[in-house]
């Protein structure tokens, strides 16, 4: 899961990441 500050923490959210940058 992404931290507080928005960085992914887990690789399954690296997705995610990529969405909110």
């Amino acid at each position: 899961h992404y931290n507080l500050h928005g960085h992914i923490s887990l690789s399954d959210d690296v997705t995610f990441s990529s969405f909110v940058m």
